[in-house]
């Protein structure tokens, strides 16, 4: 019986990080790096957040993007338009489904302007993203998200 405690306690302490990360605060830390990434307009680290088969589906796409190429080319694209600026995303709820994967879902936000007028809108959306456990690190396996329709500001929309 003696000798069986110390491997329980072993046994405990080894499984206690796997299920200690809850999939809000791992969505966060790569939500904060997908900012970083995007408001510093890097294609490069924006496709390093995704597994190499992961799914994307960003608004306006006719189908979802599979895979590091398409994803990579996605953000390519992304990066030679002016970035939100003060973007911010905010993990709300998730869960684990393993010690290695899990999915959340929350919102995000920034102030986008308009090349034509100058005109500067706060735009708003959500996410819902599955993350996996690759080697010591966190990635996104499939990630979609959707902005909310704008309300100009009366003095825009009256000109209209």
């Amino acid at each position: 019986m003696k000798a069986l405690l110390p491997a329980i306690a072993l046994g405990v302490c080894l499984a206690g990080p796997a299920f200690s990360e809850d999939a809000v605060s791992v969505t966060q830390n790569l939500a904060d790096q997908w900012g970083k990434a995007y408001t510093t307009q890097s294609a490069e680290a924006l496709t390093s957040l995704y597994t190499k088969d992961a799914v994307l589906l960003p608004p306006g796409t006719e189908r979802p993007l599979s895979g590091e190429g398409a994803i990579r080319q996605y953000f390519e694209e992304l990066v030679k338009q002016p970035p939100m600026k003060n973007f911010k995303a905010k993990a709300i709820e998730g869960r684990m489904t393993g010690p290695d994967a899990g999915f959340a879902a929350g919102t995000f936000g920034g102030d986008m302007q308009n090349p034509a007028t100058g005109a500067s809108s706060h735009a708003m959306g959500t996410f819902l993203c599955d993350v996996v456990r690759e080697g010591a690190g966190w990635k996104f396996r499939s990630d979609a998200w959707s902005l909310l329709p704008t309300v100009q500001p009366k003095k825009e929309a009256a000109n209209q």
